[in-house]
């Protein structure tokens, strides 16, 4: 699938909507409200990282698996790997985007585009993605960070009320099985907006996982994503 079929998807999910009518003006209206929303919600996604102490906004990271419509580093010197045209991205240093896919391959990065493999530039030291459409868009970030060729940073955003914050928070939580002790770890709200994310701590002690306090919401994030026997009510 296209990368706007992924995100068309996901907005489905999140609202639940059942047998929708993609091509009404009520679907479009409603999906193109639903990427703006997220557009400002990830402000406080991205405030959530900085509170963590993640570094992303240099040239030293590179934001994977995003396009225009979701992209959270727009305002920063991060690099982009997607294969969103170029075109699309005018307002902003086109020298940062870099076209195709990453591809793990022996817990090195690869870019796949139209001129075959090639190995990701050695001064990207960071990997981030957030929303992975699905699992397998993170299904190698643990051969990254686990190898220590690289760090990563992973996360998820959206509306409280979504009706697949247990799923997306899921996703992550498989992820977070599969990494070694060397990571920040943490989740939280702000107002209606909630937030997890999880990341290689850049000290790489041999610590156990950091968990930081950011207006802590057990309840919520208990109740929705990691207590099977509690069920969500509305």
């Amino acid at each position: 699938m296209r990368r706007i079929d992924y995100l068309v998807e996901q907005f489905i999910k999140a609202k639940g909507i059942k047998n929708p009518d993609m091509g009404s003006s009520e679907f479009i209206k409603d999906f193109v409200d639903y990427v703006a929303d997220m557009k400002i919600k990830s402000k406080a996604y991205i405030s959530f990282l900085y509170y963590l102490g993640f570094d992303f906004t240099e040239e030293n990271t590179a934001e994977v698996g995003k396009g225009k419509d979701d992209t959270v580093v727009e305002p920063y010197d991060t690099n982009i790997i997607t294969v969103d045209p170029e075109y699309m991205f005018s307002d902003i240093d086109l020298k940062r985007i870099i076209k195709g896919e990453m591809v793990v391959h022996e817990s090195e990065p690869f870019l796949y585009n139209d001129y075959g493999f090639t190995r990701l530039p050695f001064y990207i030291k960071n990997y981030m993605t957030q929303n992975p459409y699905t699992q397998s868009e993170i299904k190698d970030f643990d051969d990254l960070h686990n190898s220590d060729n690289a760090n990563i940073i992973v996360g998820v955003y959206g509306d409280v009320h979504d009706s697949d914050i247990k799923q997306k928070i899921r996703m992550l939580k498989m992820l977070k099985y599969k990494l070694d002790s060397n990571i920040i770890e943490d989740y939280g709200t702000y107002e209606d907006t909630y937030f997890y994310a999880l990341g290689s701590d850049t000290q790489r002690v041999k610590v156990k996982v950091k968990e930081r306090g950011y207006k802590k919401v057990e309840s919520f994030l208990n109740s929705y994503a990691f207590d099977d026997s509690i069920r969500r009510s509305r």
